[in-house]
């Protein structure tokens, strides 16, 4: 039987999946959209000169609580962000990664980032596998 971290790690990585296609597919659709308003003369809204960009910070520590004991890698981090806003750019969030693991509020391991309030119990959980394959049978 699967062990439900296992299991939860798939399902986290298939709804990373599945979000990243969501956005090439709405990447997909705004480009015909363009291309059929071009070619029934149509006139496009122009967008505003500039939007106002989601803060960054509270999204990517909002993906990473979401994320649990899991964790999240980088790619999966910026697929999350890109589902809830479209315009951040992608070395917006591994450079805020980097960062918030600096200032200590993520742990890594390996590639993935864990919310540093559920890094202890990565630790130990990495502590007793580093035990276990170190045994002698």
């Amino acid at each position: 039987m699967a062990k439900a971290s296992d299991m939860l790690e798939t399902l986290a990585q298939e709804l990373a999946r599945i979000r990243t296609e969501i956005e090439r597919l709405r990447v997909e659709e705004a480009a015909l959209v363009r291309i059929q308003a071009a070619f029934s003369g149509e006139k496009m809204e122009e967008p505003s000169a500039k939007k106002r960009l989601t803060n960054v910070k509270p999204l990517v520590l909002d993906i990473m609580q979401r994320a649990g004991f899991l964790g999240a890698t980088a790619a999966e981090v910026v697929a999350l962000a890109k589902v809830e806003s479209p315009n951040v750019a992608p070395a917006t969030v591994t450079s805020l990664l980097s960062r918030l693991k600096a200032d200590g509020a993520l742990l890594r391991d390996g590639d993935r980032y864990y919310d540093i309030r559920y890094a202890k119990d990565r630790v130990e959980q990495r502590v007793t596998e580093v035990a276990s394959s170190l045994r002698v049978n």
